[in-house]
This record gives structure tokens, C-alpha cells and sequence, in this order.
């Protein structure tokens, strides 16, 4: 470790025993809880669970209706088997009654408003409680891969932050250094401007959205550019294909890490080295895989996901349908962390292609079509428009047989939906990425 890491890590942890003992603390709590048993983790997570749904019955009109009217009591709720019958909470309740959902112990000062960037077309607003110092978790998530909160870092975000607050961070963290890009405004300038920043400061980790560090990847190797590799890249906020790993990682010359998290409830699952799966934070969320009637589906078969946030009291998302689909994982670890493993989410439950029969082809199949090949294609997406045709856009990649790999996904693709509706291919330059996000699957066809 360099003279400057040894220094930025000492004030850090300075800093944070001086003003925020309590973020140390839970941190402790989060690497003991991480190598609990499995039946004592579950044990404390079923505490966690019964807490919060008894406090959300007490506490905020929303779900003593929501409850209530399905017959359930305070009684039940302290019931292990009550909970998966408890109803599912979905975006539009929480639109149709925000202001219920709100626990009437909640003071302002005890939260902040969140809101998704909405590329389903319909944003969401939740609030997120201040009080749990939740950036533990991703210190427990950052030591996994060898690397310090105090490392200095590189992001690639959609940026929200303006002056006088952009200052204000900067003097917070000092003497870390932390270097942004705008996802929303790649341009060939401001990409170059921020390799050179990233040179000068040669930062440990490359963190953002998947698709925007992997338009910079692909930005890199068009120009022939090199970059000083950091210790890890991480990726979030979209799903990751093995195709995009593969170049990043090529790119980079680092370790690619899967961390999956949304706007509504952060921090749910990431890779750990070993890259087996992503170990769920258990100990402070409770992940649900249920099929179309919502019972739950067996261990290893994809599902919708259910999400309990359960440090959040002011505003409380029980069973919370968040719109993607993943699955439990059965192996172990060879890590030695006993955090339970989900696979890579594969995309949103809308994220299909509807036959005018009623077929349905599942994200899972039309995500991974080229995962066999990663090297093929440098980008692809799945069109479907209103009239249900289809068309398969491609940009190929640097496998010498890419164009002979594609058109076998492509006739692939056409014998998964028969005779239906037409399958185009078109070989274009580049997808453009959805405000800094990947989309894989895009649809004009409202569902059916």
C-alpha cells in the first residue's frame, strides 16, 4: 500500500470513529452477520422481517388496509407462515397512496426522497430513511473485493450533484479523490477529458451503470487508448451480459464485479471474487422468487422478485414487486461468506417478446443468446415493435467468426418464434444506451 492509500485510509477511519460511530459499529455488525450459519442468519433475518411488518401495521394506514382487508392481524404478522401470503406491493399502490405509505413516526429530518429514472416511461418517487448508515454495505461489499472505502475512484453517473455541493463532497471526503464522467452526456470530448483526469489520478476502482462503463470500454478500444487498469470495475443499475464482462475486462485489464441494486431499495446482492453469484445482504434485505400467482418458485428456477427492505422505517416496502426476475442460487461459496447467492438478474418482467397467439419469449432465453459467444458482439438489443415484428440489431464484435455467430442467433431466434412474426437483422454501429443504462429488450407492444 502506497504512503498517500495508507494516509486516506487513516483519516478516513479518523473521521468516521470521530463523527459517525455509529456507521462503524453496524459495519461490525455486517461482517459478523456475514459469517453467521445459515440457519441463524435466516434467523435474524426472520426477526427483521416480523419487526418491520408489525411496525409498518402500527405505524402507517397503508398496510393496515392493505392487511386488513386480506383478514390478517397484528397476531399474524409475528406468524412465520403469514409472510408469504402477506399481499404484494406494486409501483401502483405506491403511486396511488404515497403520502399512506409514510409511517407516522417519520420526521423530515429522517429521510430523502429517491426517484427512478423511469425508462419504463413512469418514474417512481419512494423515500429512503436516513438513520441506518447503509454506506456499511457497501464497504462490506468493497472489502470483498480487496479494496478500501477510501480508495480513491472513478464514476461513470448520470451526475446529480452542482455546485456548491460537488465542493462540499470533495472537502467531505479529502483526502480521497473521486473523478466523474456524466452518463447522460457522452460525448468523444468528455470522455477523452475524463481519461485524462482518470490518468492523472490513476484510481483504484471504475464504478457506474453497465452500459455507460461499457460504452467507455468500447470508446477505449475503437481509439486504441489505454487506461492505467484499476483494482476492480463495478458495474450496476442494468443487467450484465458475459459479453460485456469480457470486453470490460479485456479493456480495463481488471476484474469486472456485478452489484445489483435499485433507486427503491439499494444495495440487494453483489459478486464477491470468487464471481459465483451474488451474495444477497441478508441480514439487512429479504429477496422473494415467486412465479405468476405469486407462490414461490423452487430454488434455481427464475421468478418475479419480491423485495423487503428491512431498515427501512419511514417509508416501508414489504413484498415489494420491483419489476425484475432472478433466482436463488443452492451452491456454497467457496469465499467462506454465508450471505445466500441470487444469479445475475436477467431483466424486467416487461422485458419479453409477445407472439400475436399469446406466446410469451422470457428475457432470461433472449438476454443470453450470444453468452456463448461474448466475444461476437460488442452490443446488441431486441426490438419488438407495435406491429410484433421483430428485429435483432447487432454490433459485431472482435470473434473472427462474428458474422457467421450472429446470424446463427438470428435463425435461432427466428425458429423460437416460428412462423409468427418476421425476425430482421440489422448490423448497425452502435445502440445507443437509455440515459446511461442498458436496455437489452425494448417493446412497443403494450401486453396482451
Amino acid at each position: 500500500m502506497s504512503e498517500s492509500s495508507r494516509f486516506s485510509r487513516c483519516v478516513f477511519n479518523f473521521k468516521n470513529y470521530l463523527f459517525r460511530s455509529h456507521a462503524v459499529s453496524f459495519y461490525s455488525k455486517l461482517l459478523s452477520a456475514e459469517r453467521l450459519a445459515p440457519e441463524a442468519l435466516n434467523l435474524l433475518n426472520w426477526q427483521k422481517r416480523k419487526e418491520m411488518a408489525t411496525f409498518a401495521f402500527e405505524h402507517t394506514t397503508f398496510y393496515r388496509d392493505f392487511y386488513g382487508a386480506q383478514g390478517i392481524t397484528l397476531d399474524d404478522l409475528k406468524k412465520p407462515d403469514t409472510f408469504s401470503r402477506l399481499p404484494i406491493l406494486t409501483k401502483k399502490e405506491i403511486r396511488a397512496r404515497f403520502d399512506d405509505l409514510i409511517a407516522d413516526t417519520a420526521h423530515p429530518a429522517y429521510y430523502y426522497r429517491a426517484t427512478t429514472g423511469g425508462s419504463t416511461g413512469e418514474p417512481l418517487t419512494v423515500l429512503h430513511d436516513r438513520r441506518p448508515p447503509l454506506e456499511a454495505a457497501a464497504w462490506r461489499m468493497m472489502r470483498w473485493w480487496g479494496i478500501e472505502p477510501s480508495d480513491d475512484m472513478a464514476f461513470i453517473y448520470r451526475l446529480r450533484r452542482k455546485f456548491p455541493y460537488s465542493v462540499l463532497n470533495d472537502i467531505m471526503w479529502w483526502p480521497t479523490k473521486r473523478i466523474s464522467l456524466d452518463a447522460s452526456l457522452m460525448t468523444d470530448a468528455s470522455m477523452r477529458d475524463f481519461l485524462g483526469r482518470y490518468e492523472s489520478l490513476k484510481p483504484v476502482v471504475l464504478q457506474g451503470y453497465t452500459g455507460s462503463v461499457y460504452e467507455f470500454a468500447l470508446f477505449l478500444r475503437d481509439n486504441n487508448l489505454t487506461i492505467t487498469p484499476p483494482k476492480a470495475v463495478w458495474v450496476t443499475s442494468a443487467p450484465l451480459s458475459e459479453g460485456q464482462r469480457t470486453i470490460m475486462q479485456t479493456v480495463f485489464g481488471a476484474p469486472v464485479y456485478d452489484q445489483y441494486g435499485t433507486c427503491e431499495v439499494m444495495w440487494l446482492a453483489a459478486e464477491c471474487k470468487e464471481r459465483n453469484g451474488l451474495h444477497i445482504n441478508h441480514d439487512l434485505r429479504y429477496i422473494e422468487f415467486v412465479d405468476d400467482d405469486g407462490k414461490p418458485v423452487p430454488d434455481g428456477e427464475w421468478g418475479r422478485i419480491l423485495i423487503t427492505d428491512l431498515e427501512n422505517k419511514v417509508f416501508p416496502l414489504i413484498r415489494y414487486e420491483i419489476g425484475d426476475r432472478g433466482r436463488r442460487l443452492t451452491r456454497t461459496c467457496p469465499c467462506g461468506i454465508n450471505l445466500p447467492l441470487m444469479d445475475k438478474v436477467r431483466g424486467r418482467i416487461t422485458d419479453v417478446v409477445r407472439l400475436p397467439n399469446g406466446t410469451i419469449i422470457s428475457g432470461e432465453f433472449l438476454t443470453t443468446i450470444f453468452d456463448d459467444h461474448p466475444e461476437a458482439v460488442a452490443a446488441f438489443q431486441i426490438h419488438q415493435k407495435a406491429d410484433l415484428s421483430i428485429t435483432l440489431k447487432c454490433v459485431p464484435g472482435i470473434d473472427p467468426n462474428a458474422k457467421e455467430i450472429i446470424e446463427k442467433a438470428h435463425r435461432n431466434l427466428q425458429t423460437n418464434v416460428g412462423d409468427a412474426v418476421p425476425v430482421t437483422l440489422e448490423l448497425v454501429d452502435q445502440i445507443p444506451h437509455d440515459r446511461g443504462k442498458t436496455r437489452f429488450i425494448i417493446s412497443e407492444r403494450e401486453a396482451i
